[in-house]
């Protein structure tokens, strides 16, 4: 009986599937966790350079200044923006065996990565549910 079949991750009522082939025995899976990664020093270090770099931007084309000296800063805290921006995913981690280990990730980039790996955590959860009530 298939719980989730996406043609690339499964979970059946005996194993979880992801898309590298891994393959949990859902008996041994303790406990199933969807996490949100974010790395907010990326962000904080290009706000950091990004503001001063505006700010001084304008100071300098008010005073009649060259704008080269704020470009660096500037590009550097787009950098760091970009950076933060594409690092940031959902992970489910599952339990087994003593361990916790992180099984799936998906990049965050709308509400329906979300969604999707909540249903796969809702499907391998069904799952335990349903062999500990077949094993009674």
């Amino acid at each position: 009986m298939d719980f989730y079949n996406d043609g690339a991750i499964v979970v059946t009522d005996t194993t979880f599937i992801t898309p590298n082939g891994d393959q949990y025995p859902i008996r041994n899976i303790t406990s199933v966790q969807v996490r949100e990664k974010n790395y907010w020093i990326l962000l904080i270090l290009g706000l950091l350079f990004f503001i001063p770099g505006i700010i001084a931007l304008i100071v300098n084309s008010i005073e009649g200044q060259k704008i080269d000296s704020s470009m660096p800063l500037i590009l550097m805290g787009i950098f760091f923006i970009v950076w933060w921006y594409f690092s940031r995913e959902y992970i489910l981690w599952i339990g087994s065996g003593g361990v916790i280990q992180k099984t799936l990730s998906f990049p965050k980039r709308n509400a329906s990565d979300l969604g999707r790996m909540m249903n796969i955590s809702k499907a391998i959860n069904s799952s335990i549910a349903n062999l500990q009530s077949t094993s009674k």
